[in-house]
């Protein structure tokens, strides 16, 4: 017999059901600051000080310098955070004929429609419901358009605030600051797990002139690029170059800022030594670079690039016993998926069988997969505006230096990472063994991971949870 949406996600909280009680554990903040790499930032080894706060933050810290996005671009990548899954397995993806139109009550282009997708499917459970359930308060507050409510992200958030996102560039840092900073004056009393998702820099960029200034290295030309920008003249491409990496760098060191703010209160209220911070990205950015030859590339959403799949993941630990938690740098590759089993394993939260194994993330501690991220498109128009057309789906593995890149339409290559961190040079042969054996890889994962969803069939369940779904009229005794 199979089991509806909604009797599926009771069985999951049942199996998960730890009797409630007032949990034990730390406070947790999650913060993703939307389409930042890891390459712009201070502890990242940028030159620009774009991020003195999270910097400080990663003196306290451990800092994962393999960090990785399982998709390039928003919602994918955060449903794989709250799920533990890969697109592939939670659903959440570009499809053409999907349910939700992704700009819907956006400002934009009339054509946007054409932007749909698929939510996370019905039955998912989150790390916001798994912990709720725990006995925590739950709060989210988010900036990107693709955060909101109908992309059901919000599952098992208690306090969920996404009000005031209208427009594509999303929904400013420092309103996002004072809504989380009253989340944790409300909860200063019991264990509270908070996910804030700053989206200052996703493009369209709004210039924060008092950041720009801090750049020295802009120098006297960047006053004339932005004169000529303001009187819509055409630049360069290097002066685009140089005014977009700008903008971009400015809105980083916004949020950063206003990051700061938050950690402040944290400490204000004594809360610093007991919350688990854990500040990542969901993917990274184009910003003008090069890749297999092509120059001026520019965004994200479309390939699987390490500009935009190379994300920051800083995580400061609660101290123990109090001493501080550990720090320092980790190579140890990671993924947004992982952060689910991380946490509950740092609760003490522990699931059963049946469910734990649908999940492919690992805690940060135990890793024992290759990288694997994955990309379903958005359609592109071409330079005269009009002609949609979608580019094909995007898979990459790797699990040394060397990055197998498939497409659906088969573009396939591999980059030496050691030797070509550009990714400017393909080294491998169309067709050839080598060619054969990644292709094979990629296809065994992919057949290796779940449908959407959680638990499908009632023969798959324990005999208690069983027991309790009959009990509760959720299931024929004959069954």
């Amino acid at each position: 017999m199979k089991l509806t949406p909604s009797v599926r996600l009771l069985v999951l909280l049942s199996l998960a059901s730890c009797g409630g009680g007032k949990p034990q554990g730390p406070n947790i903040l999650l913060i993703t600051l939307d389409t930042t790499r890891a390459d712009h930032l201070g502890c990242y080894g940028y030159s620009r000080a774009t991020s003195p706060e999270l910097d400080r933050l990663a003196q306290e810290s451990v800092v994962y310098d393999n960090a990785y996005a399982v998709s390039s671009w928003t919602m994918p990548a955060h449903a794989s955070l709250f799920t533990g899954k890969f697109p592939s397995a939670h659903g959440a993806k570009y499809d053409p004929e999907g349910a939700l139109k992704l700009l819907d009550g956006i400002d934009g282009h009339p054509d946007w429609d054409k932007y749909r997708a698929n939510p996370i499917a019905d039955d998912e459970i989150t790390l916001a419901a798994l912990l709720a359930d725990h006995g925590y308060a739950t709060g989210g507050v988010v900036g990107g358009p693709w955060m909101k409510k109908p992309f059901r992200l919000d599952r098992g958030f208690q306090f969920y605030d996404d009000d005031n996102i209208t427009e594509l560039n999303g929904r400013d840092a420092e309103d996002l600051t004072r809504v989380a900073k009253e989340f944790m004056d409300r909860n200063a009393d019991r264990p509270f797990f908070l996910f804030l998702n700053y989206y200052d820099a996703h493009s369209p960029f709004v210039p924060k002139w008092d950041h720009l200034r801090r750049f020295s290295d802009l120098g006297p030309s960047f006053q004339g690029i932005l004169n000529k920008a303001s009187k819509q003249q055409q630049l360069s491409e290097e002066e685009a170059r140089i005014l977009q990496n700008a903008l971009y760098d400015s809105e980083i060191a916004y949020a950063d800022g206003f990051m700061g703010e938050l950690f402040s209160h944290l400490r204000a209220k004594g809360l610093w030594d007991d919350t688990w911070i854990i500040v990542t990205s969901d993917h990274g950015e184009l910003m003008g670079d090069p890749l297999l030859g092509e120059s001026g590339l520019w965004g994200h959403g479309n390939s699987l690039s390490q500009a935009e799949i190379h994300i920051p993941m800083v995580v400061k630990y609660p101290a123990v016993n109090g001493e501080p938690g550990r720090r320092g740098r980790d190579e140890t590759p990671v993924q947004q998926l992982d952060v689910l089993p991380t946490i509950l394993q740092g609760v003490g939260l522990e699931l059963p069988e049946v469910l734990a194994e649908r999940i492919q993330g690992n805690p940060f501690d135990r890793q024992n997969r290759p990288v694997f991220a994955e990309v379903y498109p958005l359609p592109m128009m071409n330079s005269e505006g009009k002609d949609w057309r979608h580019l094909g789906d995007w898979r990459v593995m790797f699990d040394g230096k060397k990055k197998y890149v498939w497409s659906s339409e088969g573009k396939h290559y591999m980059v030496d990472l050691a030797a070509d961190p550009g990714e400017t040079l393909n080294v491998l042969e169309a067709g050839s063994a080598e060619d054969e054996k990644f292709e094979r890889r990629v296809m065994n994962f992919l057949r290796s991971l779940p449908e959407p969803g959680g638990v499908g069939d009632v023969d798959d369940l324990p005999d208690d949870v069983l027991k309790k779904l009959k009990g509760l009229g959720y299931v024929d005794v004959d069954d």
